[in-house]
């Protein structure tokens, strides 16, 4: 795959909006799943589930030709760190997307760059922020935001990547995750290439990420192991919401780390688990959307097939009308 040019004034994309029943399977979900030959791969079951909700929404709706859409709109992905701090490593390990370490930027502008890459009729953009290292006051971030509203750009998720090859203002981080918090999606701080660094500095840098987290969310965390706390709403003794919001911090190893002194090797580690998180926290079509970014990763659908398959009323609204088909994790245009 490679990054394709863009065009700053881009023409949007108009949808329209269709509500269907999900409920218009005259079979329960479970029967369905029985009802699906043994020997078909996996993603050509959840294929033949998706065709046959689908086409009884079709048929119900009486949808024309004309409604179905053959090209998605850009699936936006900002993801955020200095530079090295192994940004392109998780995106890898997360969609199996490769993004050159140091890529051609496809549009670069006072705060933020974006790559582009293009999958068949597909195109993600991936959004970074440029010499965030740099930044030392909130007008930065205030010209990030405005070429955020200026560009319509609604990220999917957020990651901050944070290492122990250099730091961020902690206060430009925190400012820049506090706002995001207000879309309302998915953030992530994550402690990249944990494996790297000494213990000392690995314990500075989640400690680093406590408090920033804590400072977004006020709140503790809640602990799911030794390298993954999530954070969530805040409620009021009378359950009145006091913090909304989403978040984790999880320190993760996008590949192999291996040390030939000291015969360390180290594999892939908290990718799916991040994963997991994000795609737990999107519903409709944000749902659709991730499935599409990461329907590469074969081995994490593959582990996940139960759960997709348990989703598919919801993924056939949206991929049905863009004419997707999931075969053998390619995506085909009707």
């Amino acid at each position: 795959m490679t990054s394709s040019l863009h065009e700053d004034n881009q023409t949007s994309c108009t949808e329209q909006d269709l509500c269907y029943s999900t409920n218009c399977c005259s079979e329960a979900p479970e029967q369905s799943v029985q009802m699906l030959n043994k020997s078909m791969s996996w993603i050509d079951s959840i294929q033949a589930m998706i065709d046959k909700i689908a086409l009884t929404n079709a048929e119900i709706y009486k949808l024309a030709p004309s409604v179905i859409i053959h090209q998605l709109p850009p699936v936006d992905i900002l993801i955020f760190g200095r530079s090295g701090v192994g940004k392109s490593a998780l995106i890898k390990a997360m969609t199996g997307i490769q993004i050159p370490s140091s890529p051609d930027i496809d549009h670069v502008t006072q705060t933020i760059n974006c790559t582009i890459i293009n999958n068949g009729k597909l195109k993600f953009r991936f959004w970074d922020t440029k010499g965030i290292d740099k930044w030392d006051n909130f007008s930065d971030v205030e010209n990030m935001f405005n070429e955020i509203k200026e560009k319509k750009i609604v990220p999917l998720f957020i990651i901050y990547c944070a290492s122990f090859n250099g730091r961020v203002d902690s206060k430009i981080v925190t400012k820049i995750l506090l706002d995001f918090k207000q879309y309302n999606v998915p953030i992530a701080y994550v402690i990249t290439n944990m494996y790297a660094g000494d213990d000392e500095q690995f314990d500075s840098q989640r400690k680093g990420g406590f408090n920033i987290m804590n400072d977004i969310f006020l709140g503790k965390s809640k602990k799911i192991s030794e390298y993954y706390y999530e954070y969530g709403a805040l409620y009021h003794t009378d359950g009145e919401i006091i913090s909304d919001g989403k978040g984790i911090l999880i320190c993760v190893n996008s590949q192999p780390y291996i040390k030939q002194r000291g015969n360390i090797n180290y594999s892939q580690f908290n990718i799916n688990e991040l994963l997991d998180f994000i795609g737990q926290h999107l519903n409709g079509e944000r749902f659709a959307e991730f499935v599409i970014l990461t329907l590469n990763n074969r081995s994490y659908w593959k582990q996940k097939y139960d759960y997709l398959l348990s989703r598919a009323h919801e993924l056939s609204t949206y991929l049905y009308k863009y004419g997707i088909k999931l075969i053998q994790t390619i995506f085909v245009f009707q």
